[in-house]
């Protein structure tokens, strides 16, 4: 299968970049992570997760709440579903940047 992108016209959908407070994560299809470019894609990737106010997820400082909340009886917590649906589009943004061969 080529990576070159196709020359036949196709119908493209644009999704908005925020979603009820979530932030969908492109990165550009030439980013992709190789043996020989970690620190250009490092610095890439930093400078994309600064700009959309993701990189708190990767560094630590923005942590899972808990999954439930027990004030005599267990319920969800109200957070907790944002935040899993948010880092798992960060992880699966940061998976595709990897060049599987």
């Amino acid at each position: 299968m080529s990576s070159e992108p196709s020359n036949s016209s196709s119908t493209v959908t644009s999704l908005p970049l925020t979603t009820s407070s979530l932030t969908l994560v492109n990165f550009p299809f030439s980013l992709k992570l190789l043996s020989t470019n970690y620190i250009s894609w490092k610095t890439q990737t930093e400078a994309l997760l600064y700009g959309l106010d993701l990189y708190k997820f990767i560094d630590g400082t923005n942590p899972a709440p808990t999954p439930t909340v027990t004030n005599g009886v267990s319920t969800p917590h109200a957070d907790y579903s944002a935040w899993f649906r948010q880092d798992r589009l960060l992880f699966g943004a940061l998976v595709g940047t990897c060049l599987l061969l």
